[in-house]
């Protein structure tokens, strides 16, 4: 899986990983691309950061804690 996500965003300088958890794809896509990691849990964006931090060769990772269910999604578009 990891293989085809690199395929399909070959060439991208800039990747957004939606329920990021702990990193599966985020710190591997950031070997060659800045990735904004956004995960509902903050304890798996805890842990992506700490691997972040801690691995060398790798491009910025942000993290945004979020809700990312369907139903705060149409909230936000209600508001």
């Amino acid at each position: 899986l990891l293989a085809a996500v690199r395929a399909a965003t070959r060439g991208a300088s800039r990747i957004v990983d939606l329920f990021a958890g702990c990193g599966t794809f985020t710190l591997p896509l950031s070997e060659t691309a800045e990735v904004h990691a956004v995960e509902s849990e903050a304890p798996m964006l805890a842990a992506l950061d700490r691997g972040w931090r801690t691995a060398t060769g790798l491009r910025r990772v942000t993290t945004e804690a979020r809700d990312l269910s369907l139903g705060e999604w149409l909230r936000e578009i209600d508001d």
